[in-house]
């Protein structure tokens, strides 16, 4: 598997999730969320990138981040 990208943030180039980075999140969220990702799109946190794990652990609450996702489909 490879990836490829232009250009970022400097917290963008870690492309790999970090073992606390995924505790956090699944403590911020609960398993809830991430069961919602999971039948949604066949994959849980685990599958997410750096700088995607920074955005929903920054994101307030899950019913946030699951209205942004809809109104974007």
């Amino acid at each position: 598997m490879g990836a490829t990208s232009l250009k970022g943030k400097p917290y963008s180039a870690k492309i790999t999730l970090e073992d606390k980075q995924l505790v956090d999140l699944r403590n911020k969220h609960g398993r809830q969320l991430e069961e919602w990702r999971k039948s949604r799109f066949g994959h849980g946190f685990d599958c997410l990138t750096h700088s995607e794990a920074r955005y929903l652990t920054n994101t307030e609450n899950a019913d946030k981040i699951r209205n942004r996702i809809v109104a974007e489909q």
